[in-house]
């Protein structure tokens, strides 16, 4: 008896193979987007120890739950995401869950979703409509990941103090005098303790 379940069936038509492969793709994008939302209560709300484990790693171990801790918090994180925009259900499946944990990189918590929230539901939609692929999305959101990052590094930087000039003499002829606009400006930063003692200064100087 031959018990091959591939050769035991007769080879749907091609019309019937994409129809399968299209529900079952967007049945797991479903699944997906449940199973988030389920891991993103249970780790909100602590809902494992309710279930009587006292350790989130004894509980991902147990009946049957294949799945890592890492996996676990990406699933979480969308499921945080979602917490904080609005977004049908269709355009979540239609989005995928490839695409949807790359986005939800840019709402780690609250503070974080208000701010992306446009960019979130604009790459949403873009991959649910088929303007984007996952690549694309991937990019964008690691641009907006960079920008945030080359913004935070940004800070501004005190001007460097004029080096002065020396002669083979140990003289300078171009040196400021006394009546040079840039001597007191250099004595004020001999005496400076720091940048903003530097700054106070110069407002005293100005009368400000």
């Amino acid at each position: 008896m031959n018990t091959n379940y591939l050769l035991t069936s007769t080879p749907p038509s091609a019309k019937e193979n994409y129809e399968i492969i299209r529900s079952k793709q967007a049945e797991k994008a479903a699944n997906f987007i449940d199973c988030a939302i389920a891991v993103f209560w249970i780790r909100e709300l602590k809902q494992y120890e309710q279930l009587g484990f006292t350790r989130l790693e004894v509980f991902l171990a147990s009946q049957g739950i294949e799945m890592s801790k890492a996996d676990y918090h990406n699933k979480a994180n969308l499921g945080e995401m979602l917490r904080w925009i609005n977004a049908t259900r269709e355009e979540l499946v239609d989005c995928g869950p490839s695409a949807l944990q790359e986005i939800s990189r840019l709402a780690k918590g609250k503070g974080m979703a208000e701010k992306n929230r446009a960019a979130i539901c604009r790459l949403i939609n873009g991959k649910a409509k088929g303007l984007l692929d996952v690549d694309q999305v991937k990019e964008q959101v690691r641009a907006i990941l960079g920008g945030d990052k080359k913004q935070a590094d940004s800070t501004p930087k005190p001007p460097a103090a004029p080096a002065p000039v020396e002669t083979e003499d140990n003289t300078d002829e171009t040196a400021p005098t006394s009546t040079d606009w840039r001597t007191k400006y250099r004595a004020m930063l001999g005496r400076a303790a720091d940048e903003a003692d530097f700054l106070a200064m110069l407002a005293d100087l100005r009368g400000e």
